[in-house]
């Protein structure tokens, strides 16, 4: 794995501290409004929604990550497991989790 031979020893040293802080709250959040989505929308159909935020939020840690890659020939950012190999990216793109691009 080569991001160990770049110091990334651990699975959280692969990300940005704001992209960890990202991530935390998302899930923060749908843990804390899961009970009430369950609540609203029965057992069946809340669990539905919750997993499909479950999936949103596992692209946006896909997204966010160091090693995402910049597109420039499509304008976008290419996920952290586009590639199975987790080489080093040297600048790497960021989505952002609210407003036009998401």
């Amino acid at each position: 794995m080569r991001p160990v031979n770049y110091g990334m020893t651990r699975w959280c040293d692969m990300f940005t501290p704001r992209q960890l802080l990202g991530h935390l709250t998302l899930v923060e959040e749908l843990n804390r409004l899961k009970p009430l989505i369950l609540e609203e929308l029965g057992k069946e159909r809340g669990r539905a929604v919750v997993t499909y935020l479950q999936f949103m939020i596992d692209k946006c840690v896909d997204y966010n990550s160091k090693q995402t890659r910049w597109i420039p020939q499509r304008a976008s950012v290419s996920g952290s497991f586009g590639r199975h190999d987790f080489s080093l990216k040297w600048t790497f793109g960021e989505i952002i989790y609210s407003g036009e691009n998401f």
